[in-house]
């Protein structure tokens, strides 16, 4: 099974950094074991603060920034552990390493306040960044998990549209979205919508699976909230021929970590049966006329049978 990278913001010292001054870091966190389930994959993936610390792109112009021709010596070690204890990366990444991509969650891009930031430049700054690296790496593909905001309160690539467009300007083959469900819920999206926007253009190249009130990004367990939106992401993404992994990223505060991957991967499978017994003609025609309560009939009627079953298992 192909292993991914996950990037996550932070804030972390670097050797040339003068005692009191940091710079923006975006450290990649350790994934889980990958399984097959049904025609896709799901990936459970843990959270750790543990990393290998990068540059954030929009950093590139202000502060000082080893190349991707020298992103060996990259240190990994714990954000703010002293320099002594860090250790260089084994090897240049590239595709030998097993990485089917490397995910791009630029968090620090953005802005929060009126007349900060020369928003033109913001871009170039973020599109570039991107281009500069899919270029000096063909042989990997890099995926940009876009959302809304937070920690910015403005971020840059903060939609499908607007990660889409971005990469149309950088021109490279190798750059595609990573679709969090929960960062599409949370920006007023319709995920099923969003998904299909980037697969159009070739350029879903993951997802992540979550849920939340709409209001932050919540990480709760698959479907908990959203049931029959989740079910038409995955119809959407079925109907399209996507075969991507299905990634779990759940993270649950209060609640027992194993039990809610096993509820997240059992909806998850509940899902992919329901798709069988999903009566596709029906469903066409009353999307035809716009039947909305009809379709919604339909759908439930497969999904609720196929979830009763799983309960059962």
């Amino acid at each position: 099974m192909p292993r991914t990278a996950t990037v996550r913001p932070g804030r972390c010292w670097t050797p040339s950094s003068s005692p009191g001054r940091s710079r923006d870091f975006r450290p990649s966190t350790s994934t889980g074991r990958s399984r097959q389930a049904g025609f896709g994959r799901w990936r459970s993936r843990r959270r750790s603060r543990r990393g290998t610390c990068v540059p954030s792109p929009s950093r590139r112009r202000s502060t000082p920034a080893c190349s991707p021709k020298e992103v060996s010596p990259t240190p990994i070690r714990r954000c703010g552990a002293p320099p002594s204890t860090w250790s260089p990366l084994p090897r240049r990444p590239d595709a030998s390493s097993g990485s089917d991509y490397v995910k791009l969650w630029p968090g620090q891009d953005g802005y929060d306040y009126p007349f900060q930031a020369d928003y033109a430049d913001l871009w170039d700054m973020s599109v570039s960044a991107v281009r500069e690296l899919a270029l000096a790496f063909p042989d990997l593909r890099f995926a940009i998990e876009y959302k809304p905001r937070e920690p910015r309160n403005r971020m840059v690539l903060s939609s499908v549209a607007r990660t889409l467009l971005a990469i149309d300007d950088m021109g490279v083959g190798n750059v595609g979205v990573l679709l969090d469900f929960g960062h599409s819920l949370f920006g007023g999206e319709t995920p099923a919508e969003s998904a299909r926007m980037a697969i159009a253009r070739n350029r879903l190249f993951a997802i992540d699976v979550n849920d939340n009130f709409r209001g932050w990004d919540d990480d709760m367990v698959v479907g908990s909230v959203h049931l029959l939106e989740t079910f038409e992401f995955f119809f959407a993404l079925h109907d399209a021929g996507w075969d991507g992994v299905w990634q779990l990223d759940q993270f649950p505060f209060r609640e027992d970590p194993v039990e809610a991957a096993r509820t997240g991967i059992r909806t998850m499978r509940a899902f992919h049966r329901a798709l069988g017994y999903l009566d596709r003609g029906e469903l066409a025609e009353a999307q035809a006329a716009q039947d909305a309560l009809r379709a919604q009939r339909i759908a439930k009627r497969a999904l609720f049978r196929a979830l009763a079953e799983s309960e059962d298992e």
